[in-house]
């Protein structure tokens, strides 16, 4: 087990909903690699060219920067998706924001299991020394 300096509470600051839908993502997601044929290899091979896209804008000093356009083009998505199936707009514009709360709460939740698991601090030697981390001074 990792041992860290400093501890948050997984989930401190969602709102209910917004943890109800973490967690249903989460059952989807697990439910998808027990049961769906394919879906590890696939999750593995998406898992690998996302990261390079991490690194890339780690490497620009960018990285939170273009998570959250990447949450935004998200967002983007599902809306014309639930809007092309009749959704209004203001319903729309709702599950998106619920998706994006969701989406941050499930990212919170896999961090968690991941320290707790020791694959953070396992990652340092292979993803640390690739691309600099953005210095406090660039973000003015």
């Amino acid at each position: 087990m990792a041992t860290t300096l400093y501890r948050w509470t997984p989930l401190e600051g969602f709102s209910r909903e917004c943890v109800e839908h973490a967690r249903r993502l989460r059952e989807a997601l697990d439910y998808a690699y027990s049961n769906r044929e394919g879906f590890r290899e696939w999750l593995e091979k998406m898992s690998e060219r996302i990261e390079g896209l991490l690194l890339e804008a780690n490497e620009q000093h960018m990285l939170e920067e273009i998570v959250g356009v990447v949450i935004a083009k998200m967002g983007q998505v599902l809306y014309a998706t639930l809007r092309s199936l009749g959704e209004g707009r203001e319903e729309a514009l709702r599950r998106v924001r619920e998706a994006v709360c969701g989406v941050a709460a499930l990212g919170e939740m896999l961090i968690e299991e991941m320290d707790r698991e020791g694959f953070l601090e396992a990652s340092v030697g292979v993803i640390g020394g690739r691309g600099a981390p953005a210095k406090d001074e660039h973000r003015q």
